[in-house]
C-alpha cells in the first residue's frame, strides 16, 4: 500500500494570550495523497489556516503547536529541525496565501520574488531561472510575461497580483500545494486545480 503524500495526526495548535490557552486546532488529522485534491472545511475563525501554517513553521507570535505528528516524505515536519522544514517549504511544499499584498513585497521585482526559491533550493541557475519565472507568470495567464517580471506588485491590479502569487507558488513544482481561501485564489487566477498543478502525483489542500 502507498503512503500518504502528506499524513497529518491529531494536530492540536494553541495560542496564549494572557492567563487564557486558547486552542486553535483541537486534534485534526487527515491525509492527502499524490494526485488528490482535499478541502478542510470549516467556519472562520475554526483553525483552518492556522493548521495548514503549523505544517511550514509559520505560525504567528504566540502560537505553538502542542502536539501531533505531520509526516511528509519520510520526516515529520512538526518534530523537524527549522532548517529542514525550510528545505521543504517552497520547494516540495508550496502556500499560496490569501492577501497578496502582504505575501509579496511591494519593493522587489516580480523577478527576484519568483526566481528567489530557485536560487535558494539551487534547482536552476540564474538564465534558466528567470525563464521559468516567465513560464509561470504565462501558465497563469498574465499577459507580457517577461515585461511584468520587471514591474513590482504595486504596479498590478488586484487579481494579476493574486496570479503572481500562485505563479510563485508554482514556479518550484512542488509536490504538495496549499491554498488558503482557495475560491478567490482560482477565481482571480482563472485557474481549475488540476490547471495549478501541473504533470501527475502532485496534490493540492484547500483549507
Amino acid at each position: 500500500m502507498t503512503a500518504p503524500l502528506l499524513d497529518v495526526r491529531d494536530l492540536r495548535v494553541s495560542f496564549q494570550q494572557g492567563k487564557n490557552l486558547l486552542r486553535a486546532v483541537d486534534g485534526l488529522t487527515y491525509t492527502v495523497d499524490a494526485g488528490q485534491a482535499l478541502a478542510i472545511v470549516g467556519e472562520s475563525g475554526s483553525g483552518k489556516t492556522m493548521g495548514v501554517r503549523a505544517l511550514l513553521g509559520l505560525l504567528p507570535p504566540g502560537g505553538k503547536v502542542e502536539s501531533g505528528q505531520a509526516w511528509f516524505g519520510g520526516t515529520d515536519l512538526l518534530a523537524a529541525r527549522p532548517e529542514q522544514v525550510r528545505r521543504v517549504r517552497g520547494r516540495e511544499v508550496a502556500m499560496v496565501f490569501q492577501n497578496a499584498m502582504q505575501a509579496l513585497n511591494p519593493t522587489v521585482t516580480l523577478q527576484r520574488q519568483l526566481t528567489e526559491h530557485l536560487r535558494w533550493h539551487r534547482i536552476c541557475g540564474r538564465s534558466e531561472a528567470v525563464e521559468r519565472a516567465a513560464q509561470a507568470l504565462a501558465d497563469v495567464g498574465i499577459p507580457e510575461p517577461r515585461r511584468r517580471l520587471r514591474m513590482y506588485p504595486f504596479q498590478l491590479s488586484g487579481g494579476m497580483r493574486q496570479r503572481a502569487m500562485i505563479a510563485m507558488a508554482m514556479v518550484t513544482r512542488p509536490r504538495l500545494l496549499i491554498a488558503d481561501e482557495p475560491t478567490w485564489v482560482l477565481l482571480a487566477g482563472r485557474l481549475s486545480l488540476p490547471t495549478a498543478l501541473p504533470g501527475g502525483g502532485r496534490a493540492g489542500l484547500r483549507p
